[in-house]
């Protein structure tokens, strides 16, 4: 069985595409654990709370 090399280049990109997309969901999941962790909120909720709490000199 002879295999063109167009259809080895396409299979070849096909692989690629699925593994950026995999790669992509990957970094989603994980983004998305942070941002609901408890320790997010609270940094951003400090930032806030010192920022409003002083006063111009």
């Amino acid at each position: 069985m002879v295999i063109s090399r167009s259809t080895i280049r396409s299979n070849s990109l096909t692989i690629e595409y699925a593994m950026g997309s995999l790669a992509a969901a990957a970094l989603a999941a994980v983004l998305y654990a942070v941002i609901n962790g408890g320790g997010v909120v609270d940094a951003i909720e400090s930032i806030i709370t010192d920022a409003l709490s002083k006063t111009p000199s």
